[in-house]
């Protein structure tokens, strides 16, 4: 998969960009509305197809219940309900999918996403043709790739302004792949190698990403934490540090929170029966690990995801809390962090309006600005 800028990061108001840059009085800080256009090796001549019959799918809905804003109000958990038609109906034409859907919504449901040219699945299932050509023409997998290709981008970029190794963190790492591409990408281009802490709570996926390091030559730079980073007190000091990294990265996670003050209750993602962070809770306490003049990155799905129906009701991806990019600066607003900038990246294979994710680079101010 090969990544292109369509435009330069934006830090100020710059009017010869093309990009869509204002100063936000939320915020009181200046922020851009900016395009990264990825090209995607794993989109086939499949992908009318499968957009047409994803479509008719999500029509069938949950039950008959095609509503978007149902489907994200209802309490949807793991394991998924093989009973619902639309499910049903997928399983029958995709071969392998059902093995696939067992994995959702754990890390292990993105690894064969991002690489869909894996033999077998997380679980020792094999990948099938039928499945292979969904994952890589599913706008989901569209949009998880060009988010990873703009994580493996941003955080190479950051690194790389600093003639001395950054510390870096990434919260809910997963399998970490955008973190390790981006690894590869300094070293690649003879420059330092930041110190990377991985975090999850999942002793497996930890264990994964230690063998990764190990394998890729960067065992030196990489440390596993296994911590849960969704409780409401603050993390803890002495493990990660506060006001000490140059880059920390969210990504993956900051979807599943709930609003302020909103009960949350994970299956799978975390446990259940706790009463974990909100999500402005969560972003002040990531914004805490940041280094002054570093960048916190967080992503979320935009709530104009081309088929989302068809994640919420067919797939019955759990938990997720689609936004709108207005939703996510009211959020980082109401965490009453001082912001420096803020820029909003769009990935996209070509047309931004059927992005499925934006990113969100937020820019500690500098000790004295």
């Amino acid at each position: 998969m090969s990544t292109e800028y369509l435009g330069a990061p934006v830090y100020g108001i710059d009017k010869n960009t093309g990009n869509q840059a204002w100063l936000d009085s939320r915020l009181d800080a200046a922020v851009s509305l900016q395009d990264i256009h990825f090209i995607d090796d794993y989109k086939t001549d499949k992908f009318e197809m499968i957009s047409r019959t994803a479509e008719s799918l999500s029509d069938l809905g949950f039950y008959g219940n095609a509503s978007e804003p149902d489907a994200i109000s209802r309490d949807r958990r793991a394991p998924f309900d093989k009973d619902n038609p639309a499910t049903k109906r997928l399983i029958d034409i995709v071969d392998g999918v059902e093995n696939w859907l067992e994995l959702v919504p754990t890390a292990a449901a993105l690894m064969p996403i991002y690489n869909p040219d894996v033999a077998q699945l997380p679980n020792g299932q094999m990948m099938t043709s039928d499945l292979r050509e969904w994952l890589g023409n599913l706008y989901d997998g569209i949009g998880i790739r060009g988010r990873g290709a703009a994580v493996t981008r941003l955080a190479a970029e950051e690194s790389m302004r600093h003639s001395e190794p950054i510390d870096m963190i990434s919260l809910a790492c997963g399998a970490a792949q955008p973190i390790f591409d981006a690894l590869g990408s300094v070293r690649s281009n003879g420059a330092s190698v930041p110190r990377v802490k991985m975090v999850d709570l999942s002793k497996p996926i930890l264990e994964l990403v230690d063998e990764v390091a190990a394998q890729s030559g960067l065992g030196d730079h990489v440390e596993t934490v296994r911590m849960n980073i969704l409780k409401r007190d603050r993390f803890d000091e002495s493990v990660l540090g506060y006001g000490q990294s140059g880059f920390v990265e969210a990504v993956g996670i900051f979807e599943y929170l709930k609003d302020l003050g909103d009960q949350n209750e994970y299956d799978k993602v975390m446990e259940r029966g706790s009463n974990m962070a909100d999500a402005v809770t969560f972003l002040r306490n990531s914004y805490d690990l940041v280094k002054p003049g570093g960048m916190l990155l967080i992503g979320n799905m935009l709530d104009t995801h081309p088929q989302l129906g068809f994640t919420l009701n067919v797939v019955q991806w759990p938990h997720i809390q689609p936004r709108s990019v207005d939703q996510m600066i009211d959020i980082v607003g109401k965490s009453q962090i001082p912001v420096g900038s803020l820029d909003i990246y769009l990935p996209n294979d070509g047309d931004p309006g059927n992005a499925v994710y934006a990113l969100y680079a937020i820019r500690k101010p500098d000790i004295g600005v």
